[in-house]
């Protein structure tokens, strides 16, 4: 129980492991979480507990829900102070549109910004105003101003092996 594992999807052939949707690692029910606020120099500056997801709070995308997501995105390296520094941005106001090849897709509320703008966010819970997180962020279209991520639901089986 001491190693991360993995959770990923066969080719339509069978033959080859195409993709990882995301790995994990089961942790004790009492397990708490912390965002640590720090400045360049590393001293934490403010301390928040994260919240902890649980197999229940898993569901499925629902069309009048709004959604949203978060990342620490756009790293800048300092170099000579062997350190480097992300922006934390929200993103709110995700609508479900549809779910195609083994995605759920997501309309955005306004323009897509560009990628840059979510380098930091693959691997970010999608969660819905009700608390549910419906699927991880896996990548957007700029054209079709989406943002799409996996389809969790489908792992909770392999995720509540997992779990006592």
């Amino acid at each position: 129980m001491n190693k991360f594992s993995f959770i990923g999807d066969f080719s339509k052939e069978k033959e080859s492991i195409k993709d990882v949707e995301f790995s994990f690692h089961p942790v004790r029910r009492d397990f708490k979480c912390y965002f640590h606020h720090r400045n360049w120099q590393g001293q934490t500056l403010e301390l928040k507990e994260r919240p902890v997801f649980k197999v229940d709070d898993i569901g499925v995308p629902q069309k009048n829900t709004i959604y949203g997501f978060s990342g620490d995105i756009m790293p800048t390296i300092i170099p000579q102070e062997n350190a480097f520094v992300t922006d934390f941005h929200m993103f709110l106001g995700l609508k479900y549109d549809r779910y195609e090849n083994d995605m759920y897709y997501f309309k955005m509320p306004e323009k897509h910004p560009g990628h840059e703008w979510f380098r930091g966010c693959s691997g970010a819970p999608i969660v819905g105003e009700d608390g549910k997180i419906v699927s991880l962020v896996k990548g957007g279209c700029t054209k079709n101003n989406e943002i799409y991520g996996n389809n969790l639901p489908k792992c909770i089986r392999t995720l509540e092996y997992f779990i006592e």
